[in-house]
């Protein structure tokens, strides 16, 4: 069984998907599997998807039917996951029948091969991870309160996964793929100044010193027009390390892949 919420909703049986077209059981499915293994009180799930705009009474009778409605639609593989609980519903799935829960174990367990600088493992799991990603989470549910509560995380997350696969790839010597690479990610993070760092070093270890020092006077630019400060001090530090010709931010092969 397959859930995923980093995209559009989708469910997966084996290698049947299993389509939800409806927008409020969508968005019903949505909440439950926003808390996973946790009972979703009747009155938080009624104002997804009634908006809360009727009496209590009439509420529980539509979130009742919308449940019913779901468990069809789902079949009888998926169904029995959905639990009545007194306070509520539950879906019962395990973590990684999830694609979010997997995304933020791949993070985690990337992060742990960082620390142990092995960072072959640590690249592969930051790649495993981003390769989950279909597009805007929550992308089709249709209920304001859960996009504005959990889209941010996820988003915020794969720009993170983004940065450490970065690091990965420079401490593996992959310099001259991430000064293709990197101008794209500058582009769409724009205020991550960890990006615009780490393409100043690929530019120098490609010998492009004066392109990495232009990054530099870009970004400065930039921060200036944009928020009026000034780079921050890893900005600053690689600056003057650049322009020193401080042979320390040199790649070195040695034990680059732990």
């Amino acid at each position: 069984m397959e859930f995923g919420l980093l995209g559009p909703l989708l469910v997966r049986d084996g290698a049947t998907e299993v389509p939800v077209p409806a927008a409020q059981q969508r968005t019903l499915l949505a909440a439950l599997l926003l808390r996973l293994r946790q009972v979703v009180p009747a009155s938080e799930l009624s104002a997804s998807i009634c908006g809360g705009a009727h009496a209590p009474e009439r509420d529980r009778a539509s979130l009742h039917s919308a449940v019913n409605r779901l468990r069809q639609r789902l079949g009888p593989a998926i169904r029995a996951r959905i639990v009545t609980r007194p306070a509520g519903y539950l879906i019962d799935i395990a973590d990684d029948e999830l694609d979010l829960r997997r995304f933020e174990l791949l993070y985690e367990q990337g992060r742990a091969a960082a620390r142990e600088g092995d960072w072959v493992a640590a690249a592969d799991r930051f790649r495993l991870a981003l390769s989950m990603w279909r597009g805007d989470p929550l992308a089709d549910i249709d209920c304001p309160r859960l996009r504005r509560e959990h889209r941010d995380h996820p988003a915020e997350l794969r720009a993170q996964l983004l940065e450490w696969r970065v690091e990965a790839d420079l401490r593996l010597g992959r310099h001259e793929q991430l000064s293709a690479e990197l101008p794209r990610l500058t582009a769409e993070y724009a205020l991550r100044e960890r990006f615009h760092a780490q393409l100043m070093l690929a530019l120098h270890r490609c010998g492009r010193r004066g392109e990495a020092l232009a990054v530099f006077r870009s970004v400065r630019d930039m921060l200036a027009d944009e928020l009026g400060v000034d780079p921050g001090r890893v900005l600053q530090h690689l600056h003057r390390q650049i322009l020193a010709g401080d042979p320390t931010i040199d790649w070195n092969p040695v034990g680059a892949g732990r």
